[in-house]
């Protein structure tokens, strides 16, 4: 009777029947674990794909920040060219490249802010909001005062408060965004001070009289000092040096990530 007793839990199909049903919650963890790495539902083993989504996710992040230094050096190139060919045409106002000044200028903060990975904070966030409206509040007028002088061969008479408001958003929300960005200490902070020095230093000195000539002012047609062309300039020359130095740091990390995986 004892003998009977212990053989009762044995299954019917004999002890081969037990080690199958104990194969699946053996091979449980493993097949658990696939799935984070890759592994299919069947179990059959598709590493490859997991890993080539890992991958994925770490290439994407530098991708996007390479973007950023791209547009930034692109918004530099577009912030110098038109006052160098109002220079060449000897005050002619290229009113056709400004709206799209404005536009990549806008494109290009918001690269910086993807390059630091939203580490600037809240400041940062609000002060890329408040600039990028200025941006598209200049550009939508800039547009206008183009449809004025090409169509119409006037200038602009009402609006230009504005201007004013755009202007000041632009500077106000770049100069929260450049403090942001100092203290979070991800992107470079050489180009981040020049960046927001060369804007107050342009209106600084057209106000002061420092150069003699075209003194920034509003009203029927606004006009940009010799100063505020000077500061125009090297922020130009800090968003190309800024776009530059998110393309290199961001070149020489993906290199460092792809010797550490091989």
């Amino acid at each position: 009777m004892e003998e009977k007793q212990r053989e009762a839990p044995v299954p019917a199909g004999g002890p081969d029947d037990v080690a199958v049903t104990r194969a699946p919650a053996e091979d449980a963890p493993a097949m658990a674990d696939g799935r984070a790495t890759g592994v299919d539902g069947s179990g059959h083993a598709s590493t490859g794909a997991g890993a080539a989504g890992g991958t994925g996710t770490r290439v994407a992040r530098p991708v996007a920040k390479g973007r950023g230094g791209t547009a930034g050096i692109f918004a530099g190139v577009a912030v110098i060219a038109p006052i160098l060919i109002k220079e060449l045409t000897l005050g002619r106002e290229p009113y056709l490249l400004l709206p799209l000044t404005m536009i990549v200028l806008a494109v290009a903060l918001a690269g910086f802010r993807v390059a630091q990975g939203g580490r600037d904070g809240k400041f940062g966030r609000i002060g890329l909001v408040i600039a990028c409206l200025g941006a598209l509040v200049l550009a939508g007028m800039f547009a206008i005062m183009a449809y004025l002088d090409i169509v119409q061969n006037t200038r602009l008479q009402s609006g230009t408060w504005l201007l004013q408001f755009g202007f000041f958003a632009l500077l106000g929300g770049i100069l929260l965004f450049g403090s942001a960005s100092l203290v979070a200490g991800v992107i470079s902070r050489g180009p981040v001070l020049l960046m927001m020095a060369s804007l107050v230093l342009g209106v600084v000195l057209d106000q002061i009289g420092a150069f003699p000539g075209l003194r920034f002012r509003w009203g029927p047609e606004v006009v940009l000092g010799q100063g505020m062309h000077y500061g125009l300039k090297i922020f130009g020359l800090s968003l190309i040096w800024l776009g530059y130095s998110i393309l290199r740091d961001t070149r020489a990390k993906s290199a460092d990530a792809e010797a550490r995986s091989a």
